[in-house]
Order: C-alpha cells, then structure tokens, then sequence
C-alpha cells in the first residue's frame, strides 16, 4: 500500500470524526460549509482513484453521508476551469469506484466482469464533457493544453485498460484491444506531460497509471508489426516512472515491478507459437479480433496522428473488422476515417 494512500485514509478518518461527512450546520457560514464540501470530495475522489490502482476496496460509504455535492458556487469565480474539472472528476471517481467494486467482486469468485454495464457509464461520462474539458491528443503534437484537463482523463483510461487487462493466478495480465489502445492513448498524455515539464508535482497515482499501462502494452511486445512501438511508448513510461520517482518513492518500485514484467514477455522475433513464459496474440489480426467488444466509442480523441502505435492498431482494425465503425462515431474516428482516405488517394 502506498503512503499517500495511507495518508488519505488517514484523513478520510479525520475527516469524518469532524463530520465533514454530514451537511453543514444551519449555523455554519457560507464560506465554512463551501470549504466542508470542497475538503469531503477532494477525499472522496482521491480516495476512489487510488483505491482502483491497487485493487483494495474505499473507506468511504456513501451510504452514510448526507453532505451535498459542491456546485460551482462553492468556487471562486476566477477558477471556473478548475471547478468544472474538480466536478467532473467527482461523477467520474463514483464510477471508478463502481468499477473497482465490480472487479474485486468479480476476481474474487471467478466471474466474469459485466463489462458493457460499466463502459456505457464511463463513456457517457466521457460524451458529456463540454467542449473545454474535452481531451486534445488528435494531432501528432500537443501544442497548447491544460494540465488538468489531461489529468482528469488519466482514471478513464486506467478504468478502461484495468476492465480489459486479463488475470490469471500464475500469467501475466493478458491485454485485449481496448486495453492496448488505452495504455497508448495514456503514453501519449504522460509524453505531453513529459516534454513539456509539467510532469512534477503530480498525484502518485500517476505513477500507477504508467506502470497498468506498461503490462498492457508488454502483451503485445513480441509482435513485430507493433515491437517497436511499444518498445518507444514503454521507454517513454518508464521514463515518466522515473521523473515521478524524484517525489514519489511508490513510482521507483513500480519500475522495478515492471521490469521484472517485460522479463516474462517473449521479444520480437521469438517464434510465439511455442511455449513462453506468457501467452501472447500471434498477430495483430488476433488481437484486433477482441472479445466482440465496440470499443471504438471509448476513444473518440484517438485518430491515426496520436500515436504511431495507436495508428497501427486503428488501420489494421478499419481495415479488417469495418463492422467496428458501421455505427456512427463521433469525434476523433471520424478524423481517423478521413485520413484514411486521404492516404489512399494519395
């Protein structure tokens, strides 16, 4: 368990010795009862984001509280950008938390995870976003973005590549499409981060984040058409590993666990029909073939020009499971799509 982690529970019980937990007193103020709120959901959403990325359940049972969810009044009106990202973080953490429950419960008795229930939340969370809080990594570069905002999509993508990261008692996490594509897309808000030096003082959970994302994307090493890739977009994770190391010590022993992971994985070249440490898709053909899932509504920032990996993925899914996008898709797909034909024109 992380110490950060440790240092919320901490405050969560703090919190609720105080009774940050209840509605405020007709005879607070104002101010004091917009200060409550904005402390309890701090924690709350901390709390549940955490929680997810080390598979323990929440100390926080909404059951028994009654305090009212922060509006935009409880702000000051200078940080409107702020406070719409802090609520929706808040409605995005509750369905992290569900999520979380879902996949303990789930493990736990050796079911399978009712994944459709939980992606249509997440994706009508995602859908709902204004205009302003919407994630830019469209284009090949990211010239102007806000932190946060890139910050406040890092849970859905983690949720995303968590749901469809498969475990088994003595293998690997075995990753499908929608986790591959996931972990990409998380590479490339860390690689933004990264090289515009904005990856300091970052949330430890961060850390967790790169560290999913790299199992994800070790399942699919030993395929040529993607080694290398995922061997740039791992480098560029365990390089964010690092530079999250200098604040969170957490971050070092997640690079360590990841090295040991890749260890397991067969590199390129490596004949994958034989016995390997962890089974691994045979081709990218296997692995677009998925588990059925329409994965393309989870991604609608994602086009051929956000990543070279993610590029890869996309044209080989067009190309040969066209049902994919027989429905229409809004956003970056459609991007996608015209490039496409762009190219083919060309």
């Amino acid at each position: 368990m992380s110490s950060s982690f440790k240092l919320v529970g901490f405050a969560i019980r703090l919190a609720q010795e105080s009774g940050f937990h209840r509605e405020s007193r007709a005879s607070d103020s104002q101010e004091v009862s917009s200060l409550k709120r904005r402390i309890w959901w701090t924690l709350f959403a901390r709390e549940r984001f955490m929680a997810i990325c080390q598979g323990l359940p929440c100390l926080i049972d909404q059951e028994y509280c009654d305090i009212d969810r922060p509006t935009l009044q409880d702000f000051p009106s200078y940080r409107t950008l702020q406070t719409q990202i802090f609520l929706q973080s808040i409605t995005l953490a509750e369905i992290v938390a569900h999520t979380n429950k879902q996949l303990i419960i789930s493990r736990r008795a050796g079911n399978v995870l009712p994944s459709a229930a939980i992606t249509t939340k997440l994706v009508a969370w995602l859908t709902s976003l204004p205009a302003g809080l919407q994630l830019s990594i469209s284009a090949a570069y990211t010239g102007t973005f806000d932190r946060d905002v890139h910050l406040l999509h890092l849970p859905y993508l983690n949720a995303i590549t968590l749901i469809y990261l498969y475990t088994s008692n003595d293998q690997l996490p075995q990753a499908s499409v929608a986790a591959v594509l996931a972990a990409g897309c998380t590479t490339r808000i860390l690689k933004d981060l990264l090289y515009s030096e904005r990856a300091i003082m970052l949330p430890e959970e961060t850390g967790w984040y790169a560290a999913t994302a790299a199992l994800a994307l070790a399942h699919v090493r030993a395929l040529d058409i993607l080694a290398a890739h995922v061997t740039e977009d791992i480098a560029t994770l365990q390089t964010f590993l690092g530079r999250s190391a200098q604040t969170w010590h957490g971050s070092s022993v997640l690079q360590a666990g990841v090295n040991r992971a890749l260890a397991k994985v067969p590199r390129p070249h490596i004949d994958t029909t034989q016995d390997t440490l962890t089974p691994v898709p045979n081709t990218l053909q296997d692995l677009c073939a998925g588990d059925g899932v329409a994965w393309p509504a989870f991604f609608p920032f994602a086009t051929m020009h956000t990543s070279r990996l993610v590029e890869t993925i996309l044209v080989e899914c067009q190309s040969t499971f066209p049902q994919l996008w027989l429905s229409t898709v809004p956003g970056g797909f459609d991007v996608f799509l015209d490039g496409l034909e762009m190219a083919a024109q060309s």
